[in-house]
Order: C-alpha cells, then structure tokens, then sequence
C-alpha cells in the first residue's frame, strides 16, 4: 500500500493487501512478551493496534490517562455534551467511516461546530458592539477599500486560496515547496496587507498558532488542499451518536489485547531484539517493536536510549502546538432576547469566538453557550486559575452586553495546553519547520516507530491521525 491517497475503494483495496503483507508467522513468535507495544489509545494508536492485531500481532496499548480518545473528548458534564476536540467528521474520512462501521459506533449527522462562525453574529472590538450589516461603514474596520465588506473572520481565506500552489496529488513537505514555508504576517505583507488589517485578520481569533509570525504559511496551504479534497467526497459531514469519543471506546473494544491505563511513559529502550518501555508507577513493559503516537509535547519528557538523531530530537522539542482555552457556559435566561441582539459573538477580548450550542432535541434551543480563545488572548486564560479565567470572561460580557449579567454560569473550562498528555489542541508547523523537519520527524528509530496526527502526511485531524497509524503498522510489520 505505497500509495495511500484518499480514495474508499483505495482504502479498502489497499488496506486487505497491506495486512496480508504485514500478516506475521506464527512460528516466527517469541513466547513471552507482546510483539508490539503501542503508546496511546487516541484514534492513531487504536487504529496501528487494530491493523496489527488483525495481522496476527501482540499488541498491547499503554495510556497515561483514566479514558480513552486522545483528544477526542466528549463533555459529558456540560448540558448537550459539547466536543471538547475533534467535531466533524467529512465524507472522505474513508478510514474514520470504516472503523465507525466496524466498531458498531453509529454515525449521525454532524452537529455544529463549535469554532465555526455563525452567519447571525455579534462583532465586539475595542468594547464596540457592530452589527455584521454595519462592519463595512464601521470606523472601526481597518480594511482596505475594496474589502471592506469581508467579515475580521473571513478576510485572510480568499487570500491564501488564490496564492496556493498545491494541486491534488502534490506533495506538500516536497522541498520544491520550501519558499512558501514562511509566516503568515510576511505572506500578508508581500501581499501589501497594512499592519492594522493584519493584526485584526490574522492576529485576532487564530486557528493556527498563537500570533501572525508562528504559523507556516505552507501548512496552512496544505490544510486548503486537504478541504477541497475532502469536498470532493461530497458536503456530507457526520458524528458519532452519544459523542465522538464513543467511536475510540468502540474501537477499543474489538481489541484482543490489554489496554493498560494510567501509565505515564517516562522512558523507551530498544537494541536489536526489540523494546522496552518503563512507566512512572514502575510497570515495565517488553516487546519487538515500540509505537508512540503521543504529539510531540508529550514526547519531550521521555528519555531515549539510544538517544534520538539530533535532527528528530529537535523536531520534537520544537513543532508548535495551537493553543485553545475553552469556557463553557449555561444560560438561566434567554438574554439575548431580552437585548435583541444576536446569541453568537466575535470579539477581540477574552470571550474569543462567543458560541450559542444548539445540541438537545430541539435544534432551536440553546443547550450552553462556548467561549473558544485562541492567540495571547487565550494564552493569557490559560496561565490563570480556571475560576479567575471564567470570571473575567464574564466581566468582560457584562462590560460589552450588560444583558449577560447573572445569566451565565461557567460549568466547565478545558485547556488542551495545559494537559500534559496533549500540550495544545493540534500541531502547528512554524515556519521554516516543514523544510527541517518533515522529511524526518517519523522516521523509525531501530524498534521504534512514530505516528500521531503530527505524522501525517496526507490528511489532518481524525483522518491524518488513522492515516499515521496505518503507516506505523505497515512499517512494524517490515521488522517483524
């Protein structure tokens, strides 16, 4: 399975071959310990113990938390049980789709996103509330003439979308591609973007990275590809019935193999025979081959022996991680009838994108209310007591709609940075990274492997997570 383009005939075909290929002598079998040791029970880890246990492997999946996912975590203590990360799941999520029929985990149409914009929002800069009708005449647009009329959210996407150079089927990490991995504040002025359009479309609400200066533009190129190819499969989009952590318990499920929980990696060795991993509260474990799907912040506090190149060694202390504070609230009363104004907001203050969720049986009522802070803003929150961070959240919501006040009720706070299992809700490629780093940062070293969304090549998110797990499992098998 050479080519792993995302095709669902192309998945299905490929992946029978790929396991028969992979499928492992019996005889060939040490009789004591797994022949494979899986670190992380997220999407990627759970898919590379599922393929190699339907070669025939050992497999046996460690996981410093209490529960399985990763970052697929579904809030089961906030009214509607909101995603806390991965939400959508597209029509060419070939292998997510799979495993979900697989695993019995029903798939229904998707909900709302939660980082998503509404079409009826509430602008608020600098304490201003503007009507999304009056943001072209307002005083506060910093926008060039002929763009006025682009909402602070939309403006950059047009933008990226002309200048890209990917086409389907091109490889993003091929060096060819190297004069594009710069940032995205030096792309927007080489496009005579002034500082203040800048720092509003760019540096307010980010979705990659923390400021205009700490995200590759090629990245971001390769995430526009990646959606039109996805769109190509068709506009459907879906969830997981219950959650889309359901789909991770589901899959584990169909596992022969323990899943061993609460256990902190601390270190990994390997020599020619195989692997060992020792965990914080003394368990030791031993097999033929070590996989780690853990993002590369959680990585840092292993040590390794042999030690890592220099070059993987630095590429995993330094990929970035997007940071993401989320507040979720519950509303005692409709305020946003009593003011009239729209329920959703988009603010350049600690509220960040201000969302109204609509996840009950009635698609028009308002199940909790998601304050999602990106860049400094939510950088700031992070570093406060989650009581301090929420309180200032609803200062702030007073101060700009005094209707919120003694309406809201902060229920819950998640902050993927601050989880040492996690360190940001998903890599981002600063630039100049993609040049030094991607040609290296999953290649094997001896016994061990690496996968995680970070690895992958072709898709993102849910898909590029499974995408990376597959091609650790097709590389284990070449050693086993």
């Amino acid at each position: 399975m050479s080519d792993n383009r995302l095709t669902r005939r192309g998945f299905s075909v490929g992946t029978s071959a790929a396991l028969a290929t992979l499928a492992l002598p019996r005889t060939a079998r040490a009789n004591t310990g797994d022949d494979v040791i899986v670190i992380g029970a997220g999407l990627s880890g759970l898919y590379c113990a599922f393929l190699l246990e339907q070669a025939g492997a050992r497999v046996t999946v460690l996981e410093a938390r209490k529960r399985l996912g990763g970052r697929l975590f579904t809030l089961q203590d906030v009214p509607g049980n909101p995603e806390g990360g991965g939400n959508g799941i597209g029509a060419g999520y070939a292998r997510v789709i799979d495993m979900a029929r697989q695993s019995g985990a029903e798939l229904i149409p998707v909900r709302q996103r939660t980082e998503t914009t509404q079409a009826n929002t509430l602008i608020n800069l600098k304490g201003q509330n503007i009507m999304m009708a009056d943001w072209p005449t307002s005083p506060l647009n910093p926008f060039p003439a002929e763009r006025r009329a682009k909402m602070p959210w939309a403006y950059q996407w047009d933008l990226y979308a002309a200048a890209n150079p990917l086409k389907l089927g091109d490889v993003w990490t091929d060096p060819k591609f190297a004069q594009w991995d710069i940032s995205l504040y030096d792309f927007m002025k080489q496009q005579g973007q002034d500082e203040a359009t800048i720092d509003l479309a760019l540096g307010t609400g980010m979705l990659y990275g923390s400021n205009p200066y700490d995200f590759s533009l090629l990245a971001l190129f390769h995430s526009l590809s990646w959606g039109a190819q996805q769109l190509a499969f068709g506009r459907e989009a879906y969830a997981i019935k219950g959650g889309n952590q359901r789909l991770p318990e589901a899959m584990a499920k169909l596992l022969k193999g323990r899943i061993e929980t609460g256990c902190v990696v601390t270190s990994i060795s390997t020599d020619s025979s195989g692997g060992r991993v020792a965990c914080a509260d003394g368990r030791m474990f031993r097999a033929k081959a070590v996989v780690t799907t853990l993002p590369f912040t959680a990585m840092r506090s292993i040590r390794f022996d042999p030690v890592l190149p220099a070059l993987q060694a630095e590429a995993i202390d330094l990929l970035g991680y997007s940071t993401a504070f989320q507040a979720h609230f519950v509303a005692d009363r409709p305020f946003w009838l009593e003011d009239g104004l729209p329920p959703n907001m988009w603010t350049d203050g600690p509220a960040g994108r201000f969302a109204a969720l609509r996840y009950g049986d009635d698609p028009n009522a308002v199940t909790s209310f998601l304050a999602f802070t990106n860049g400094a803003q939510g950088e700031r929150l992070d570093r406060m007591p989650p009581e301090a961070a929420t309180a200032e959240i609803l200062a702030f919501l007073e101060r700009v709609r005094p209707s919120t006040k003694g309406a809201l009720r902060a229920v819950k706070t998640l902050s993927w940075q601050r989880d040492p299992y996690a360190g940001g809700i998903y890599s981002a490629w600063k630039p100049g990274q993609i040049t030094r780093y991607a040609a290296t940062i999953s290649k094997p070293h001896g016994r061990i492997f690496f996968a995680g969304e970070h690895t992958a090549m072709l898709n993102r998110g849910m898909e590029g997570a499974m995408e990376s797990g597959e091609r650790a499992a097709l590389e284990v098998g070449d050693v086993l």
